[in-house]
């Protein structure tokens, strides 16, 4: 049975959505009039399946905004707009983004038109997002929670945590959490997770929690700053590279300047970690770290290392 409630969502998105100019501001705001118009061409709307009225639209419109949709009335222009969060906000204005694009892509996926052997997704194994809402739950709850968790180093074990919010980072999802024996923060992969039993009835005090939030503040990936301080980071990246880290930047600090040269600098106030490292290796010859020299440094030795395995 196909969920209306859901399609009528997708379409109000959509079309919201379209009158967004390319730096994602409203070039028109929509008139309930307009909404009840475009839904009623839709396939549902047309066959009579999708329940079309004000009151049906203004019920659709307010459970997106419980998902962080930020869709605006303007009382001078008569109408309703998508609109960008303050950057105050990046991390409500980041799951905006989400849950727009996510419908987006529901709304293809249940058109008939054909699409699907035009769409290839990426062939990967399960994220163990399954579970992702018992999850939340037990972060909202503040509820000590058992975890069975297999890492890549050692035998599957079992482990009481107390979790305080869900990062995703190249497509994986991770539980941010204080291990209870080593009282510790840690980063579980939900895809090594096997089991998770939440004890309601044991709940744990909330204040690392904050601590934990910005524990990634100046780090990429999902290795903290460990009590790192964040340092200066300079890197010079060829034309090529440049485009793609200036249309998504390696971190929300960055800054650019083009050289002579036709490179670019790019300077970043963040902890050196792994995921740092990882990330600027995977550039190859288009990048050269200009400071700290200790990141200069093991860009050299991991080069160095790869390149005498072809030796």
């Amino acid at each position: 049975m196909r969920n209306y409630s859901l399609i009528r969502m997708c379409a109000i998105v959509r079309y919201l959505e379209n009158k967004l100019d390319r730096n994602g501001e409203p070039r028109e705001f929509i008139s309930k009039k307009e909404l009840e118009t475009y839904l009623k061409q839709t396939p549902e709307g047309q066959d009579g399946l999708l329940s079309i009225s004000g009151r049906s639209i203004d019920r659709s419109i307010e459970e997106l905004r419980s998902m962080n949709v930020n869709i605006k009335y303007s009382h001078s222009y008569k109408g309703y707009a998508i609109e960008h969060l303050p950057e105050d906000e990046a991390i409500c204005q980041e799951q905006q983004q989400r849950i727009v694009e996510m419908f987006n892509m529901i709304d293809v996926m249940r058109t008939d038109h054909g699409f699907s052997k035009f769409l290839h997704f990426e062939k990967r194994d399960r994220l163990g997002t399954q579970f992702l809402m018992t999850l939340l739950k037990s972060c909202q709850k503040k509820s000590i929670t058992q975890i069975t968790y297999h890492s890549f180093y050692k035998e599957e074990e079992n482990k009481l945590v107390e979790p305080y919010f869900v990062k995703e980072w190249e497509g994986r999802w991770y539980l941010i959490a204080m291990d209870k024996s080593k009282r510790a923060l840690r980063t579980y992969a939900f895809d090594r997770l096997k089991e998770v039993k939440v004890y309601n009835n044991q709940t744990f005090n909330d204040q690392f929690r904050e601590e934990a939030v910005h524990y990634f503040d100046h780090c990429i990936g999902i290795f903290g700053s460990n009590n790192k301080k964040p340092e200066e980071v300079i890197i010079r990246c060829s034309k090529r590279q440049a485009k793609f880290v200036e249309t998504k930047p390696l971190h929300q600090t960055q800054t650019m300047c083009e050289d002579e040269d036709g490179w670019t600098t790019f300077k970043y106030k963040i902890c050196v970690t792994y995921d740092l490292l990882k990330e600027l290796l995977s550039y190859g010859p288009e990048v050269v770290v200009i400071k700290p020299d200790r990141l200069r440094e093991e860009m050299i030795d991991n080069l160095e290392r790869s390149l005498c395995l072809y030796e």
